[in-house]
């Protein structure tokens, strides 16, 4: 099942009575029926307040969801207060929320998966008298709109606005985190450049958090080698960017530049009277700190020119 959520005060009864978005027949549990007002209570879905001016509930179709505030029992002449369409499963990348600007805007922070608010320095369950520990500032962008372009953490959020006490909306935040060498690429643009190649089971397979810290990784190593400035182009940053992707998802398949210096040897050994030697020297890209030969191969027209320098490890 999908959880679903609504943005209202907490500590009333609500509940959903689900339409559906062609032919408007109402979902009475476990199929869509002609509509008949004698059946409101065969309709109804309760929601769960998860405190916080959040209540959820689950439905796995799509649907037109009304949202009703319950008298003393479920009635057709309950107030409605909401509306949502279910089929709509939209995650904005940043939260934001459009409200007149100068007034000082915050937000609180839900983890999907259990509802567990953000604190400061961690994700708890959500008390009432910490609520002023929960608080997320949003910047004033300008054109009446609040947003943020930083998270605690990756993953999927449910976001609630309020100016002080007045609850302004809620939005689903699927927060992929970004990474240091440009502002303008990030998660989503790294998967998108291993979708256009045939072979990226190591990078699919690793989660957010991997994959941000194999690129933070590689984009360190990359940021000491020595690069000319002279040289640097127009296609100079998503050449580094898929320079630092190649080194990713080696760093994601345990490749570690140390190991490989480490076995990096020369072996002298004698049978009658032939002598053979076995010469396994460090690669220039391995020397430098650099684990992809293929993204070497990108980066070598921006070097300065310098003299090559091998490591070997002689035994």
């Amino acid at each position: 099942m999908s959880r679903k959520y609504v943005c209202y005060k907490s500590g009333y009864d609500l509940y959903a009575i689900i339409r559906h978005e062609v032919n408007f027949k109402a979902w009475d549990g476990s199929v869509y029926v002609s509509y008949d007002v004698a059946d409101w209570l065969d309709y109804i879905i309760p929601l769960t307040d998860e405190g916080g001016d959040i209540y959820s509930f689950e439905f796995e179709d799509s649907g037109l969801a009304i949202i009703y505030e319950q008298g003393s029992i479920p009635a057709y002449s309950d107030s409605i207060v909401s509306q949502l369409s279910l089929s709509d499963t939209t995650y904005i990348k940043y939260p934001a929320v459009s409200y007149e600007s100068g007034h000082d805007v915050h937000c609180f922070i839900r983890r999907e998966s259990d509802l567990k608010v953000w604190n400061g320095s961690e994700y708890v369950d959500f008390v009432l008298a910490d609520i002023d520990d929960y608080k997320y500032d949003l910047t004033d962008v300008g054109g009446d709109l609040y947003s943020t372009t930083t998270m605690p953490t990756v993953g999927d959020f449910v976001v609630i606005y309020y100016d002080n006490e007045l609850l302004l909306g809620i939005s689903k935040v699927r927060y992929t985190g970004s990474i240091t060498l440009n502002s303008d690429y990030s998660i989503d643009d790294a998967d998108e450049f291993f979708n256009n190649r045939l072979t990226n089971t190591y990078w699919s397979n690793a989660s957010d958090d991997d994959k941000i810290k194999a690129l933070n990784m590689a984009i360190r190593a990359i940021n000491q080698l020595n690069f000319d400035e002279d040289l640097i182009d127009d296609d100079y940053d998503s050449i580094v960017f898929e320079a630092a992707c190649l080194i990713a998802v080696k760093y994601l398949e345990g490749y570690e530049v140390d190991q490989i210096r480490e076995n990096q040897t020369v072996v002298s050994q004698t049978y009658s009277n032939v002598k053979e030697i076995k010469n396994n020297v460090a690669l220039d890209y391995y020397s430098a700190g650099i684990v992809s030969a293929e993204a070497w191969d990108l980066l070598i027209p921006y070097f300065k020119n310098s003299t090559q320098v091998r490591l070997n490890k002689v035994t």
